[in-house]
This record gives structure tokens, sequence and C-alpha cells, in this order.
């Protein structure tokens, strides 16, 4: 288990056979770790995605920041998941957008958007076989227009 802390740090417990602190990792991020999701490939690996638009790549059990994803403009990072269907991926939250990143090297490989700045992407989950996603999106558009005018950039995350 992993929470995010105010104070910018990540804490890393072990939940068996007791609760147990495993490590503090002094983050990156400027603002406050926002969501966390472990690699489900690699045992020591933890992502954070942070308040500052920032996603990182921990080592937890070194406490090692391995990698970072500059995201543009300093707008959150709300929600990553891992596709059970796409090894070594992961879906990113941010603003109207929808990324698919690769977990190696946190290189951008598409990205979605909403079609409406206004609609931001709260939330991405999979589904444990990988073939579904759900999104959960604030605010409603104009009743004029469609949602979700979904469009298809590569390769980076800004808005």
């Amino acid at each position: 288990m992993a929470s995010g802390h105010l104070h910018h740090e990540i804490i890393v417990f072990s939940m068996a056979p007791r609760v147990q602190h495993l490590q503090t990792l002094s983050t990156h991020h400027s603002r406050t770790p926002w969501c966390l999701v472990f690699d489900p490939t690699e045992d020591l690996i933890l992502y954070s995605g942070g308040l500052d638009g920032i996603v990182c790549k921990w080592n937890f059990e070194s406490g090692e920041c391995l990698k970072t994803l500059k995201t543009g403009v300093a707008s959150p990072v709300n929600s990553i998941t891992f596709l059970p269907s796409i090894p070594h991926h992961m879906l990113v939250a941010k603003d109207h957008w929808l990324s698919l990143v690769s977990s190696g090297s946190l290189d951008v490989v598409w990205q979605v958007s909403t079609g409406n700045p206004v609609c931001r992407v709260r939330l991405v989950l999979s589904h444990p076989h990988g073939d579904k996603i759900l999104t959960a999106v604030a605010n409603e558009p104009p009743k004029e227009q469609t949602p979700f005018a979904f469009s298809l950039r590569t390769p980076s995350l800004r808005s």
C-alpha cells in the first residue's frame, strides 16, 4: 500500500503479515502526489502523478526516482491505470486528455481528448481483462456541443 501526503512525500507500507512502514519517498513533485499505482509487472516499481502535472517512476525499495515525465502545463495528473491487454503501458488522465504512456520510458504513445477543454478526465480505470476502460469526466459541455468528439494526437502531453 502507498499513500501520498501534503508534505510531498509518498509512504509505502507492507500489509502482510501486519502493517509495516517500508519506505518514505521524498518526491520530485513540487505539489502533493495525487495518484499512485504499483507496476503490475515489476515488483519494486511505483508511479506517482502529482498536482504539479508530473508523473514519476520510483524504485520504492531504494527510494530512487528513476524517471519523470513533465506533462506540460502544471495542472494535476488525476489518475493512472495499467492496461492488462497492453503490457508495459499505462493510461494517464490529465486535463481533457487521456494518454497512453510506455511505463518503461515514460514516452507518450498516443492521446485522445474529450474535444472540449471544459470536460476534464478525472478518473481512468481498466477492466481486469484490459478490454474496457472506465473514465469519469467532469463538467458538462454546452448543450449544443457533443460531449466527446474525441481527437487523437501524439506524442506530447501539453494541454
